[in-house]
C-alpha cells in the first residue's frame, strides 16, 4: 500500500490540548522563574543604578555641549555683525561704481571689492600678503566659492597691472561683481 507523508496539524494541537487539560500544574515552573528574579535581583539594581548614572551623565555632556556651542556661535555672529553697516556702505560703495557709465569706475568697483574680499580673508583668519596668498591657503571644502574668488581676483590683477591699458566691458565688469557677490554672500558677509 503506498503511504502519504503529511503533517498533521490536527494531530499535535490535540497533543498540546491533552498536556494542558490532563491537569498540568504550572506551580513548579512559576516557583522557578521566582527563584530566578530572586537571584537576578541584586545584579539588576546595580545595572539600573549604573545606567541611571550614565543617563544623568550624558545628558549634562550634552547640555555643555550645546552651552559651548551657543556661545562659539555667539562669537562668530558678533564676529561678522560688529560693522555691518561699514561692511554694507562699503558694498553700497561698489554698486555706486558699477553703476556707473565710465569704464574707469567700474575697474574701480572691481579693485574695492578685491580689498573688501581681502578685509573679509583677513577676518577669517587667512594669513598672507594679499588676496592670492590668503586664497591659495584656503580649501574647496572651507570655501565653496574659492574657484569664483580666484576668478574675480585675476581680473582684479590685470586691472591693477594693466591699468589704462585694460578694457573692459560693462557686462564682464557686471559678471566680475556677480563673482565677488557670490563669495561675500556665501559669509553673510553683505
Amino acid at each position: 500500500m503506498h503511504t502519504v507523508n503529511f503533517l498533521n496539524l490536527e494531530y499535535f494541537y490535540n497533543l498540546i490540548y491533552q498536556f494542558i487539560s490532563s491537569g498540568f500544574d504550572l506551580r513548579p515552573i512559576a516557583i522557578a522563574f521566582r527563584a530566578f528574579l530572586d537571584a537576578i535581583a541584586p545584579f539588576s539594581a546595580a545595572i539600573s543604578v549604573f545606567l541611571l548614572f550614565v543617563v544623568i551623565y550624558a545628558v549634562w555632556e550634552i547640555l555643555e555641549i550645546r552651552k559651548r556651542e551657543a556661545l562659539s556661535l555667539e562669537v562668530v555672529e558678533k564676529k561678522f555683525s560688529d560693522t555691518p553697516e561699514k561692511k554694507n556702505k562699503h558694498w553700497e560703495e561698489i554698486q555706486k561704481h558699477i553703476s556707473s557709465e565710465h569704464p574707469s569706475e567700474w575697474k574701480e568697483a572691481i579693485l574695492e571689492a578685491d580689498s573688501m574680499l581681502d578685509s573679509m580673508l583677513e577676518e577669517m583668519g587667512y594669513r598672507g600678503e594679499g588676496v592670492g596668498e590668503k586664497l591659495k591657503s584656503a580649501e574647496i571644502s572651507d570655501f565653496t566659492t574659492l574657484d569664483s574668488a580666484w576668478e574675480a581676483h585675476k581680473v582684479r590683477n590685470a586691472i591693477a597691472h594693466q591699468d589704462a591699458g585694460f578694457l573692459i566691458t560693462k557686462r564682464e565688469a557686471d559678471r566680475v561683481i556677480r563673482l565677488y557677490q557670490k563669495v561675500f554672500e556665501e559669509f553673510y558677509y553683505i
